[in-house]
């Protein structure tokens, strides 16, 4: 397909429907929260991925 790719629906929510088409909901939906720490990231960038700052 020629062109830009579309944008997800979640992301055409959050910044408002300008084109005032109808949404796609039967689109893939997005998990809710943070995704876990992945183990295999280094205890300084671990502290990060946490908040805990530097």
């Amino acid at each position: 397909m020629a062109g830009r790719k579309p944008k997800p629906t979640a992301v055409k929510k959050l910044e408002g429907n300008s084109g005032k088409r109808k949404l796609n909901i039967k689109g893939p939906v997005p998990a809710k929260g943070m995704p876990a720490c992945p183990d295999w990231l280094m205890p300084k960038v671990k502290k990060k991925w946490k908040g805990k700052g530097y």
